[in-house]
């Protein structure tokens, strides 16, 4: 899939110095930075799940 985005002049500085400092392309750098927030956001959802189904639990069992 390809996506193509617009972002200011300074962010995209950015992504250049760290692809420079990485010894990789800047592409490489803002695919890993978005699988990685990617993945935080799935993992965060998944903690937030599985704590309402704990509260649940205990609310559940406060009810019996």
């Amino acid at each position: 899939m390809r996506l193509n985005v617009e972002c200011q002049d300074d962010v995209l500085e950015e992504f250049r110095k760290r692809a420079d400092g990485l010894g990789r392309s800047v592409s490489d750098v803002i695919r890993e930075l978005i699988v990685g927030w990617v993945r935080s956001e799935r993992r965060a959802e998944a903690e937030r799940l599985s704590l309402d189904a704990q509260l649940k639990q205990r609310w559940r069992a406060g009810d019996d």
